[in-house]
């Protein structure tokens, strides 16, 4: 009988104590730390690649990206040599493409594909929180640490995703895992944030594999370098400005 009710208390404490972790929980402010961990919270700038392999056949594109505070970015292709020149500008609630081949930039959806399994949005807009409304799912356990899974649904119609579900530790705001939705519950793909290591003064996710749910094997991995925390004139966050950078 003590047995028993020794067993039926080791089971009911943790899930109390999870139960009241839950309910204590800031999600939103656990939100901001996700996003603090993944990138600065002032202008910077990063070197991008990513690899693709679709159907056997391997590509590699590379970009140069420099975001300010107000998480505005310009998205500079470097290579392949075919695309390079070409320029994205994200601004506030606006994104937009310049081809040197055509005039004017032309405006784009943050969902498009950029290349392989990663949108447009993935390089351009590296923030959840303001886009995203927050709730807990559930806590589990992975490798010794307790995560939170999130759930993210967009507040605005603009956003690259319509649904998230983050996998989050709440002792350091990392992220482990993503699964981007459809607004009817349709998985897109998955990102597992898998590598961690100094980037502009503090730990953050280097290595994102994304993998098609669709297209069963097909998957791209990114990488960020050289991440500087440096001002970014507020010239270049300009549509008629991006024609002119070389």
């Amino acid at each position: 009988m003590v047995r028993w009710l020794l067993q039926i208390m080791m089971f009911i404490i943790p899930l109390t104590f999870v139960h009241t972790y839950a309910a204590d929980m800031d999600v939103e402010e656990l939100l901001k730390k996700v996003d603090d961990v993944r990138i600065p919270d002032t202008d910077f700038s990063v070197e991008v690649t990513i690899e693709t392999e679709s159907s056997g056949t391997p590509r590699v594109s590379k970009y140069e990206v420099m975001m300010n505070s107000k998480r505005d970015a310009l998205v500079k292709t470097v290579y392949p040599p075919n695309e390079k020149g070409q320029v994205m500008l994200m601004k506030g609630k606006d994104f937009w493409v310049y081809l040197p081949s055509v005039d004017q930039p032309v405006r784009l959806s943050l969902s498009q594909r950029l290349t392989g399994q990663v949108s447009n949005g993935d390089i351009a807009r590296m923030s959840f929180s303001g886009d995203y409304k927050a709730a807990l799912l559930r806590i589990e356990e992975a490798d010794g640490k307790s995560v939170a899974v999130l759930e993210l649904n967009r507040v605005t119609d603009w956003v690259t995703y319509e649904k998230i579900i983050l996998w989050v530790t709440l002792s350091d705001a990392r992220t482990l895992k993503a699964e981007f939705y459809t607004g009817t519950g349709i998985l897109l793909k998955t990102c597992e944030y898998k590598k961690y290591k100094l980037l502009a003064g503090a730990i953050r996710p280097f290595k994102l594999t994304f993998t098609d749910a669709i297209k069963k094997g097909e998957k791209s991995v990114l990488t960020y370098s050289n991440m500087n925390i440096k001002k970014i004139p507020a010239k270049y966050f300009s549509r008629d400005y991006i024609k002119r950078l070389d």
